[in-house]
C-alpha cells in the first residue's frame, strides 16, 4: 500500500477474468470515491484529501473481502474434507479415505490457536517492537507528511483506545472471575501485570532475534558438520543474552534523554508528540535497565574521617568531598530514585493514562493519531 498499486492490480486482473472488461474496478473505485465525498459532506476532511482518503475506503473494502473470500474458501475446502473424511466406500477402505486435512471449523480453531501459542511474541512478530521505536524516533526527527485532519484522528484514536481496552478488561475478567470462583478473589485489573507486559515486548525484541540467529546457526553446524549442539555441550548462552538486553534497554533510555535535550537546547526541531511516546518507552524499560546496570543493594561508601583528627567542620568538608568523587554514591542515589515505590507506581500508571492522553492531545497534534493506530496494531500482535 505504501510503495506499490495496493489491491488495484489484483481487483483489475479479476475483472479481466471474470467479465473481460475493467468494470469491477471501476465500481469500487466509484464506491469508495462515494465515500469520501460523503466524508466531504460530513466535514471529516476536506476537498483536497477526496483522492487520498477514497484510496483508503478502496484499500480497507477490498482487504476485507479478500478476507471473507478466503474463509469461504477454507470452508468449501473444508466441508470438501468433511465429505472425503467420512466416505467409505460402502464400509470398505475405510482408513485409507481418512484425510489429515480439517473437517470442521472447530478444527481450524484448534490449529490456529496452537499455532499462536507456538509464535506467540516469538518467530513472526519479534519485528514490531524494533518498527514501533524505529518509527518513532523517525517522526521525531524526520519529515512527515499526513492527509489527516484532527477531528477525523480523535475520533479514530477513541475508537480504537475504546477497542483495545474492551479486549484487554474482557480478557482479564474472564481470567480473574475463574480464579476467583475457586479461590473467592476479588476482580481487579493489575497495573503490574500491564507494565510487565510492556516490558516484555520491548525487552525481548532483541532476544528474540538473537534465538533465531543462533538457532539457525546450530541447526547448520549440525546438519553440515555434525556438531552436537545438545544444551549440555553449547550452553545456554546466558551472558550473552544479558548483554543484549543491558545494552538495548542502555539504548532506549539514553534516547530519550539525548531528545529532550536537543529539544531543550533548540538544535534540532523535534516533534512533541513522538518525542513523549519515546519518552513513555524509556521509563517502560528503566526499571530493567538499572536493574541490569546497578542490581538492588546499595553499595558501600567511603569511611568519613575519624572523629578527633580534625575539626568539624574540615571532617565534614572532606567527608562531602569523598563523596562527590565516589561513583558509588551516585549510584547509589539513582537505585534509590529509580526503586521507590512512588517512582514504579507513577510508571505503572503512566502505561493505562497514556492511553487516555494521547487520544485528547491528537486534537493538537494530529500525527499523533497515526503513532497511536500503528502501536495498536502493533500490540495486539
Amino acid at each position: 500500500m505504501l510503495y506499490g498499486n495496493g489491491s488495484r492490480g489484483l481487483i483489475y486482473h479479476l475483472s479481466q477474468a471474470a467479465f473481460g472488461d475493467q468494470s469491477l474496478l471501476e465500481t469500487a473505485e466509484s464506491v469508495a470515491m462515494s465515500q469520501a465525498d460523503l466524508c466531504i459532506d460530513l466535514r471529516l476532511t476536506t476537498d483536497e484529501y477526496r483522492a487520498a482518503y477514497a484510496e483508503i475506503f478502496l484499500e480497507v473494502e477490498a482487504w476485507v473481502v479478500t478476507v471473507l473470500l478466503g474463509v469461504a474458501l477454507v470452508l468449501v475446502v473444508t466441508a470438501m474434507s468433511n465429505a472425503i473424511h467420512h466416505f467409505t466406500c460402502c464400509g470398505r477402505r475405510r482408513k485409507f479415505r481418512r484425510t489429515r486435512f480439517p473437517t470442521s471449523p472447530s478444527q481450524w480453531a484448534r490449529l490456529m490457536i496452537t499455532m499462536d501459542n507456538l509464535t506467540y511474541s516469538n518467530f513472526l512478530w519479534f519485528w514490531t517492537a524494533f518498527f514501533w521505536v524505529g518509527f518513532n524516533y523517525y517522526t521525531v526527527y524526520g519529515t512527515k507528511y499526513y492527509h489527516f485532519d484532527p477531528m477525523g484522528m480523535v475520533m479514530f484514536s477513541w475508537l480504537l483506545q475504546v477497542l483495545s481496552w474492551s479486549m484487554i478488561i474482557a480478557s482479564s475478567s474472564r481470567n480473574n472471575k475463574d480464579q476467583g470462583m475457586q479461590a473467592n478473589e476479588v476482580f481487579f485489573l493489575s497495573l503490574t501485570n500491564i507494565w510487565r507486559t510492556t516490558q516484555m515486548f520491548y525487552i525481548t525484541a532483541p532476544l528474540t532475534v538473537y534465538s533465531i540467529v543462533m538457532g539457525f546457526s546450530d541447526y547448520f553446524k549440525n546438519k553440515m558438520l555434525g556438531v552436537d549442539i545438545s544444551y549440555w555441550v553449547g550452553g545456554d548462552r546466558g551472558a550473552v543474552s544479558k548483554s543484549i538486553t543491558q545494552w538495548w534497554t542502555l539504548l532506549l533510555v539514553a534516547g530519550t534523554i539525548v531528545t529532550w535535550t536537543l529539544f531543550a537546547t533548540g538544535w534540532v526541531a523535534v516533534d512533541v508528540g513522538a518525542a513523549l511516546i519515546i519518552t513513555f518507552i524509556g521509563l517502560d524499560v528503566m526499571h530493567p535497565c538499572a536493574f541490569l546496570w546497578l542490581g538492588t543493594e546499595l553499595e558501600k561508601l567511603p569511611t568519613p574521617p575519624a572523629k578527633g583528627s580534625c575539626p568539624a567542620w574540615r571532617r565534614c568538608i572532606k567527608r562531602c568531598c569523598r563523596l562527590l568523587v565516589s561513583s558509588a554514591f551516585y549510584r547509589n542515589i539513582m537505585r534509590s530514585l529509580i526503586f521507590h515505590p512512588r517512582t514504579a507506581m507513577t510508571i505503572k500508571w503512566i502505561g493505562p493514562l497514556q492511553h487516555v492522553m494521547m487520544p485528547i492531545l491528537t486534537w493538537f497534534f494530529p500525527e499523533m493519531g497515526v503513532n497511536q493506530a500503528l502501536l495498536l496494531l502493533a500490540s495486539v500482535k
